[in-house]
């Protein structure tokens, strides 16, 4: 009988559903593999008032004294990783233009209330606003920043280091002979 049955659960429960952690943390070690290691991600677990899990995203420029930007936070409940919330500036415009929207007119406020636009429900939602928050152009921005600030760091750097060796190798050469 259990033959003829088929299955009401929708497409969205499956085995290989990832946490929040998860969906960070996978993307901290792609920007580094992609800037080979010029910008990290590091990701950092926070608490709210009542105890609930907040994750930190920051990119950290480890040549520039471990300077930081944090560019999200996902927060969810201790018992549940789901429904998940993204803060980033990116998000709040959007939802703050929203917001003006409805209050301009009577129109929307009859419009019945939905998801807020920074909510994920499951593991594909949470994906996508986090890669919008990565794609965004602030973020884009600050990571191109980080990066250029590096890249001339490291440049002087090893200007400074070619300038030392230059310096040994003429005070080598400038010695008197021992004999």
């Amino acid at each position: 009988m259990s033959k003829d049955l088929v299955s009401l659960w929708p497409e969205s429960i499956r085995a290989d559903i990832q946490s929040p952690w998860r969906i960070l943390h996978a993307q901290a070690e792609a920007l580094g593999r992609q800037t080979k290691d010029i910008l990290i991600g590091e990701i950092t677990t926070i608490g709210d008032e009542n105890g609930n899990p907040i994750l930190a995203f920051d990119i950290v420029a480890p040549d520039l004294h471990g300077y930081r930007h944090r560019i999200m936070t996902v927060q969810y409940g201790w018992d549940n990783y789901y429904p998940a919330f993204v803060m980033a500036d990116v998000l709040k415009k959007r939802m703050s233009a929203i917001q003006k929207m409805n209050s301009l007119g009577d129109i929307l406020t009859e419009i019945p209330k939905e998801k807020k636009d920074n909510q994920a429900d499951n593991d594909q939602e949470l994906i996508e606003l986090v890669g919008r928050v990565l794609r965004s152009p602030s973020v884009v921005s600050a990571a191109s920043s980080m990066i250029s600030r590096v890249n001339e760091v490291l440049e002087e750097k090893e200007k400074q280091a070619k300038d030392e060796t230059l310096t040994r190798t003429n005070d080598d050469s400038t010695e008197p002979d021992c004999e």
